[in-house]
């Protein structure tokens, strides 16, 4: 995450999303933001989404109006500040700068660890998403993909696992469902969802003594947003349609 883009259209879904795992299915989350540094581009690209009342009266109208007060060249403080607001219920926050050394990785990601004893889902936030065989630990880019191997270290410690997702240049629904399986095979016995929207996927993985929470709040989203804003779907592993089990029905979708 980039604190230059803090309240734009994608993280209008993120918190509205995290907000309803939290508020739905009564996940105590762990928020790990794995930042990293400005990068010099457009300040708020994707911010002119908060001239339009109507996203705030459709769908978070709290959260709108929490994200209208953030500046258009946002930095720490003014996260800190939404943090301490209540922008994800209860939530735990990790807010070190994201490393590339492989030693200094290992490090940030054992205080990450220590600081989600107690949560039972934590959020992973990079600026792209899940490793990718090109850039393994150590690699210049590697702050900005969180590896299988920390979610998994995550997952045996008892916590169910969010992760923001750009998508690749590839068929989405392929790309969703090829993501899933790798998660379910890194992850024994997990639950995979896919929260698909315009831009971006958030991916669930589900450890089993949560299935029934995660349930609870992915019929919430499909039954409270369109889907052109967001909308649940189980994958099911090994080749299924990633329908089977939705919690209501599927009418659409943005991509």
């Amino acid at each position: 995450m980039k604190v230059q883009y803090l309240g734009d259209k994608n993280d209008y879904r993120k918190f509205s999303l995290l907000r309803l795992l939290a508020r739905e299915g009564a996940f105590r989350i762990g928020v790990c933001w794995m930042l990293t540094e400005d990068d010099g581009g457009k300040d708020g690209g994707l911010r002119s989404f908060l001239d339009e009342p109507a996203l705030g009266e459709d769908f978070d109208p709290e959260l709108f109006a929490l994200l209208k007060t953030v500046p258009s060249r946002p930095s720490l403080p003014d996260l800190q500040r939404v943090e301490r607001e209540g922008v994800v219920p209860e939530a735990r926050y990790f807010e070190e700068l994201t490393p590339r050394g492989r030693d200094e990785r290992a490090a940030f990601h054992a205080r990450c660890m220590q600081a989600f004893v107690g949560a039972d889902l934590v959020f992973f936030d990079p600026d792209n998403g899940l490793e990718v065989r090109s850039c393994p630990k150590g690699c210049k880019k590697s702050n900005k993909y969180v590896y299988y191997d920390e979610i998994r270290e995550h997952y045996v410690a008892g916590r169910s696992a969010l992760t923001y997702q750009h998508y690749p240049r590839k068929p989405r629904e392929q790309f969703r469902q090829e993501t899933a399986d790798r998660l379910a095979e890194v992850l024994p016995r997990a639950e995979v969802w896919s929260f698909a929207t315009p831009h971006v996927v958030f991916l669930l993985t589900v450890r089993p003594e949560h299935q029934a929470k995660s349930r609870t709040a992915a019929a919430a989203v499909n039954r409270s947003w369109p889907p052109s804003f967001m909308w649940a779907e189980r994958r099911d592993h090994a080749g299924g349609d990633g329908r089977k089990g939705s919690p209501a029905r599927h009418d659409g979708n943005p991509g």
